[in-house]
């Protein structure tokens, strides 16, 4: 190790990592200290700044992202060791098989080389990166001591679907992607594959009971895909009563319905319903709930969560879309996985068009030609269908390769499995008379992730087409979004990210090669502002988690917000007929100050400093310290703030605070109580902030304004409002 004030003055060394200490840039805050995976850090007590020994160093550079100084700078070789290469199956006849394609890890050999891969770092940005926060340092540790069951153990807290994400996860954006050799520019632990040969070696078992505090809760969740799936397990795993509402016949959702078997096994996708059923849970099949029935739930069910994903397709507005011979990707990957397991080709699925495509084709026995139009997974896995039922398969997609949405390795095997994908091209009309028989396809170009692609060249290529399978994705009900305006919520990074993610590093490098050069910090920071609000009511005992939430994202994205509302549930909701006036547990009040003379801090802390310890937990904040997180936790929020302006003009609230409020997309029907300190005249702040609160879902339940001069003198009436308001909105 070199310690210089000289950005010049480096000592290169062969073996180990080049590490340079710049002492004039380092304040001695241990940031790097306590985050570094190999001890290699230590602090010089004299000069209070790091000192690195290269010899222990492995050139992570957890040091590097996480220094608020740029102290450090560390030069190394790849030192991740190899990564652990998977196995994919390649059918000897692709014609109607089934057999799963894309294998693990299948010997403790591998498993235990690739989990000695893990440095185990003491702030692991694979759990912030992973959605659901899995305690993957932890199940790789239990790997490497030769225990499945206790790395099963520990990933089944936070995980209903381990079998089901280790198959499905896009793992390169989510924990693989935000792995510390990843943001460092190296192969990353297989966390996925290490996941997956726990489930495949180890009994996952029954729903375990873990305790009682739901007990007497009687909850409807509605829709039996990912999210729902979650939400039931927590539920019952606390002793609550669940019922489950599904229109189709069967449970799964998406999982059952548009994932084939050669990627998702149906025994897989169908244990978590086999051990709900198990635990008790109640099912209705067959039993659409929509919008306009949630009112009579909400009379008959404690608490309601909404699980019903984003089910309307979207459709490619172009000249011709109605034409017949265009369906949307879920009903061709229905009736494709029947005639998979009845041994019918395509011919079979929709005879009106391919007995009339056959007619036309003079007797010529081409196969059958199919447009797909998307590159994610979905359209990855309909083309990859179609030639396992005998066809021929084009995808196309306006966006360049490096921006579509599907997993490497699934383009792999579709291009191996001789599916034809173009990039950069898309659909500008369908040709036909009744039914479509061509389509105009035009050349784009996107230089961008954020910015749309542009068509360059009209009408390229005119391709002859039998059936066309619109896989674009999804969006959300129609009878959804005008009942919950507010819906769907867009995941978004906010323009201050919370400081233990900076602190982290996760958010220090802009583009990880691994993650197809996305910024896995900022899609992790939004992944967890969207479960955050999973646990906000949309409206009095209604939570909307999973793909109704936010819009079409991922199983796991679905599952975190299943349980996160659960666990909302269960906090915060009280039976109905339990017999007793008193709450089942601490009313969770959380009171936010902007203060700048000092006024408004002093009556926040008083309006709490009576209130009974035995109902309340208070948490006393300023504003400039409150997380989301702490939003969503509370029972009530007290908001109390300061206002600024001329006196006869300009009087608001103070601009930090209207910041704020700006910042919070949903206070998820909260109750809040606001005042304001003023030296003059508050004239209408209070109800500006009240029309703010309004505005993100919110219930002002009082307001107040105090002067500055008579504190002492209006404070104890206040007081005795803010006691009368709690009472009264908590009893009823």
């Amino acid at each position: 190790m070199t310690i210089t004030n000289e950005s010049t003055n480096e000592t290169k060394i062969n073996k180990f990592p080049t590490v340079t200490v710049f002492a004039d840039r380092c304040a001695g805050c241990e940031e790097c200290l306590v985050r570094c995976p190999t001890q290699a850090i230590e602090m010089d007590s004299y000069s209070w700044t790091v000192t690195i020994n290269n010899e222990l160093c492995v050139g992570c550079l957890q040091c590097t992202r996480t220094c608020p100084f740029s102290a450090i700078k560390i030069e190394s070789e790849d030192l991740s060791k190899t990564r652990v290469e998977l196995n994919i199956h390649k059918p000897k006849e692709l014609l109607l098989d089934k057999s799963e394609t894309r294998r693990g890890i299948t010997n403790w050999t591998d498993a235990l080389a690739e989990a000695s891969r893990c440095l185990n770092c003491p702030d692991p940005t694979c759990v912030r990166g992973c959605p659901t926060h899995n305690n993957i340092p932890g199940f790789i540790a239990a790997i490497r001591s030769g225990n499945l069951d206790d790395a099963q153990e520990i990933l089944t807290n936070t995980s209903v679907l381990p079998d089901v994400c280790s198959r499905v996860c896009d793992q390169a954006l989510q924990c693989e992607g935000s792995c510390t050799w990843s943001l460092a520019g190296h192969e990353p632990v297989a966390v996925g594959a290490l996941e997956r040969f726990i489930t495949e070696n180890s009994n996952i078992g029954p729903i375990k009971t873990r305790s009682e505090k739901a007990k007497g809760l009687n909850v409807a969740v509605i829709g039996a895909g990912p999210a729902g799936a979650s939400a039931a397990t927590e539920l019952v795993a606390n002793g609550a009563s669940v019922t489950v509402f599904e229109k189709n016949t069967e449970p799964g959702g998406l999982m059952r319905t548009a994932i084939p078997e050669f990627t998702l096994p149906q025994n897989v996708s169908q244990r978590i319903w086999e051990s709900l059923k198990n635990k008790g849970v109640k099912f209705e099949f067959g039993n659409e709930v929509n919008v306009t029935k949630i009112n009579e739930l909400k009379n008959e069910y404690d608490a309601v969560i909404l699980a019903v994903g984003a089910q309307a397709p979207l459709k490619l507005p172009v000249p011709g879309s109605d034409l017949k011979g265009i369906v949307d990707a879920v009903e061709f990957l229905e009736k494709a996985d029947q005639l998979l397991k009845s041994k019918y080709t395509i011919e079979e699925m929709y005879p009106e068009i391919f007995k009339r495509a056959n007619n036309k084709s003079n007797g010529n026995s081409s196969k059958p030609m199919i447009l797909v139009l998307g590159a994610g997974n979905t359209a990855m896995d309909v083309a990859r269908m179609s030639r396992r039922l005998g066809a021929n398969a084009v995808c196309v997609d306006w966006m360049s390769q490096q921006f579509a949405p599907v997993r490497p390795d699934e383009l792999v095997e579709a291009r191996e499995e001789g599916v034809d994908i173009k990039f950069n091209t898309t659909v500008s009309s369908f040709v036909g008379d009744e039914y479509v028989n061509s389509a105009k396809l035009s050349l784009t170009q996107q230089e961008v992730a954020t910015k749309l692609p542009k068509v360059v060249k009209e009408n390229a290529i005119d391709l002859k087409v039998d059936l066309v399978v619109m896989a674009m994705g999804f969006r959300l009900d129609k009878q959804l979004t005008e009942t919950f305006s507010m819906l769907p919520y867009r995941k978004k990074t906010p323009d201050m990210i919370d400081r233990v993610w900076q602190a982290s590093g996760i958010t220090a490098v802009p583009s990880v090669a691994w993650a197809r050069g996305q910024s896995v910090g900022k899609l992790t920071v939004a992944r967890e502002n969207a479960r955050l609000k999973a646990g906000l009511p949309i409206t009095d005992n209604v939570w909307v988690v999973g793909d109704a939430l936010i819009g079409p994202s991922t199983v796991v994205e679905a599952m975190a917000h299943g349980k996160h509302a659960a666990v909302s549930v269960i906090e915060h909701i009280k039976p109905k007929n339990s017999g007793s006036s008193d709450s089942k547990t601490k009313t969770n009040v959380l009171v936010i100050f902007d203060s700048r003379s000092g006024n408004t801090k002093e009556v926040a802390a008083s309006l709490v400093s009576d209130l009974p310890k035995e109902s309340f937990n208070t948490y006393v904040t300023p504003i400039a310290k409150v997380t989301y997180k702490d939003v969503v936790a509370s029972n009530i929020i007290i908001l109390g703030t300061w206002i600024e302006g001329m006196v006869m003009a300009n009087v608001k609230p103070a601009k930090s605070t209207l910041r704020w409020l700006k910042s919070i997309d949903t206070f998820g029907d909260k109750p809040i109580i606001v005042f304001v300190t003023y030296g003059v005249n508050p004239r209408k702040s209070l109800d500006l902030l009240e029309t703010e609160f309004n505005q993100r879902n919110a219930k002002v339940l009082l307001k107040q304004a105090v002067k500055g001069s008579k504190i002492q003198s209006q404070l104890p009436e206040f007081k005795k409002q803010v006691k009368q308001t709690l009472k009264q909105y908590f009893e009823n």
